[in-house]
């Protein structure tokens, strides 16, 4: 009868096997089909056009850093023309530079410049032009500027 028994349980652990790898796959299954389920396609498209909209205020900031500027009859870059204008500290000229760019390519909103520790403790811009809700930063190394000012944070406002 002892014999009996332990040959009709051959082959248990490979239905045990069989069960565990089933039970695995499909709680995997469930979990995969919930998540699919909960995640709303609205959701998503609300996502995919902010990141787009993120992505077109930074290339309207890089063309604007990128851009040429006539600064005292003399042609440079709008990042020289930053730059120079926040070492210099000379608001004016400043607004004067975006006023025309933001013109001339019919933008509406404004730019405002922090030095790196400002931005990061959300203090007040020393350069600006137009006030707005921040859309964009761009990080510029300022080889001129001394201690804070070595970064400075050029922030698109629209």
């Amino acid at each position: 009868m002892v014999k009996l028994f332990i040959e009709n349980r051959k082959g248990v652990m490979d239905d045990f096997t069989d069960l565990l790898f089933l039970v695995l796959i499909l709680s995997m299954l469930m979990f995969f089909t919930a998540v699919v389920l909960r995640t709303d396609g609205d959701d998503k498209t609300e996502q995919t056009l902010d990141k787009l909209a993120s992505l077109e205020d930074q290339e309207i900031l890089l063309d604007l850093v990128n851009s040429p500027a006539l600064i005292r009859d003399k042609t440079v870059t709008m990042r020289d023309a930053i730059l120079l204008t926040a070492n210099r500290r000379d608001n004016d000229v400043f607004i004067e530079t975006m006023r025309k760019y933001f013109e001339q390519h019919q933008l509406e909103g404004g730019v405002a410049v922090y030095t790196s520790s400002a931005y990061n403790l959300q203090g007040e811009p020393f350069l600006y032009y137009n006030q707005g809700q921040e859309k964009s930063a761009l990080h510029l190394t300022n080889p001129s500027g001394k201690n804070k000012e070595a970064l400075l944070v050029v922030v698109l406002l629209r």
